[in-house]
């Protein structure tokens, strides 16, 4: 029979405790406040075992046992594997020798119901942590598109994505496995999906592939698989045109690869498609820019002269002679002199304060900064004030990182201390969002890695470095973001 009034749903650790569950999704809140395993509270029907009292009854003995599951259950009693041998031998058994249990199996009752609460369980996990609200915008539009479109690689790439967010939250390995066995599901079909690619790429084969890679910095299977699939979900907004990208559910997906992209030619130190000004502009012609887009544009050409800069380093360690093209200084002045006027109307515009680089020039001073930013928690109105601001400091390093490399030696403390100082300021930021405590549905503060791995690769200042080193390995301790722990921007 279902489940009767006043049966609790609440996970068994606070039922063992006799105290009420709040029966949040994955982990209640009175178990992460006592730090305690937190199996997650019971979701659908829940079935009470009255075998044994209908055998003592009826003199039957059925040899099945139904049982109430959490969510972690759910997966494997209601999932298939793609690869599993046993998906259709259960079809050529005979009734009479199934139990009560396979007869009505919760996979043949209520699979897409269960689907659709998982999907939504990966949404709200994702959805309800700060920042991030490229990803927030498409990532709601899953449910339509899954059936608008009908594509198994979607299919694949969102049960492999959902599972491994799941599996890494409660760290189950099995989970884990059994989504990596979506996560090759979704590779092949991709593959002879691409084969017969039509000359319209679909919203749903972008947002396939960038879901492979959010999978990707959860469980890495080589150390630059993310950044592939990133790549190639660029490559299929190339084909499908600026003006393709300008409307709907696809302007929501190119605005969040924008955001990764940056990531990508950033670490690559090579500029993509996407500083054209052709896809600087178009994508946007019915769509107003915010403050982060207008920054984005900017970093988006930054890797244009990361990699001319690196050109020209390389010529000197080949014993060529010094010599920076006088475009390349004005280039980098007109990108200096746009991060500064950015800076002055995101602040006039938000009332946001942004750390300037007067104000922390001093290394010495960076660790009394950081205690007092935590105690002051007014600097941020909120976690993405702090992330947009971190990207501006990026941007901001990595100039003044490029300037040091072209410039006399008589510059170079001026230079330095400007890294240093921006640095400073990421530190700020982090320390701020590591305070609040806030990722305890997802898998950590992936956006502020860029930044943090800027600072490791450019900062002069040997305590930032090791700061910010701490921090990163805190977090892939923490969070488990094996994808994304070589993600750095190489040195100049």
């Amino acid at each position: 029979m279902v489940r009767r009034v006043g049966r609790s749903r609440g996970c068994s650790t606070c039922r063992r405790r006799k105290i009420k569950c709040d029966e949040k999704i994955p982990h209640c809140s009175q178990c992460l406040e006592s730090a305690l395993p937190c199996p997650g509270a019971l979701v659908g029907n829940v079935f009470l075992d009255v075998t044994n009292d209908l055998a003592a009854r009826y003199g039957v003995n059925h040899g099945g046992e139904f049982k109430a599951t959490n969510m972690c259950d759910i997966v494997f009693v209601n999932e298939q594997s793609p690869y599993d041998p046993q998906k259709h031998d259960q079809s050529s058994t005979s009734k009479r020798h199934r139990s009560p249990s396979s007869v009505h199996s919760p996979n043949s009752l209520c699979r897409p119901r269960l689907e659709q609460q998982f999907l939504r369980h990966f949404i709200y996990s994702l959805l309800s942590n700060p920042g991030g609200p490229m990803l927030k915008k498409w990532m709601t539009q899953l449910p339509d598109l899954i059936v608008r479109e009908n594509l198994p690689t979607l299919k694949y790439a969102i049960h492999a994505a959902s599972m491994v967010l799941c599996g890494s939250l409660v760290g189950d390995k099995a989970i884990q496995m059994e989504a990596c066995r979506w996560y090759v599901a979704g590779l092949e079909s991709q593959q002879k999906e691409l084969l017969r690619l039509k000359k319209v790429v679909s919203d749903g084969a972008i947002c396939a592939t960038m879901l492979l890679a959010f999978y990707e910095t959860i469980r890495s299977t080589s150390s630059e698989a993310w950044m592939y699939h990133m790549c190639a979900s660029s490559r299929l907004v190339e084909l499908r045109g600026p003006e393709g990208c300008g409307t709907g559910l696809a302007h929501e997906l190119f605005c969040a690869l924008r955001l990764y992209m940056v990531y990508v030619s950033t670490a690559k130190r090579q500029p993509s498609f996407l500083a054209s000004e052709l896809w600087l502009r178009t994508p946007f012609c019915e769509h107003p820019k915010s403050h982060f887009d207008r920054l984005l544009d900017i970093h988006t050409v930054i890797p244009i002269y990361l990699s001319q800069v690196d050109d020209i380093i390389s010529h000197i360690e080949d014993g060529g002679t010094f010599s920076a093209p006088l475009d390349l200084r004005s280039n980098l002045l007109k990108i200096s002199s746009a991060l500064q006027e950015w800076r002055t109307e995101y602040v006039k515009e938000t009332d946001n304060h942004v750390v300037l680089s007067e104000d922390l020039s001093h290394s010495e001073a960076i660790q009394e900064s950081i205690v007092s930013t935590i105690l002051d928690s007014s600097l941020y109105q909120d976690p993405f004030t702090a992330e947009t601001i971190t990207l501006y400091d990026s941007c901001c390093i990595l100039v003044a990182q490029m300037f040091l490399a072209i410039s006399p030696p008589s510059l170079k403390t001026v230079y330095s201390n400007v890294i240093i100082s921006h640095a400073a300021s990421i530190l700020l930021a982090v320390a701020f969002i590591n305070h609040q405590n806030v990722w305890n549905n997802a898998v950590g503060p992936f956006r502020l890695r860029h930044a943090l791995n800027v600072v490791v690769t450019s900062t002069p200042c040997p305590q930032q470095r090791e700061y910010a080193r701490s921090v990163l390995d805190s977090w892939e301790k923490v969070w488990a973001l094996e994808g994304v722990s070589i993600f750095a921007a190489c040195p100049i």
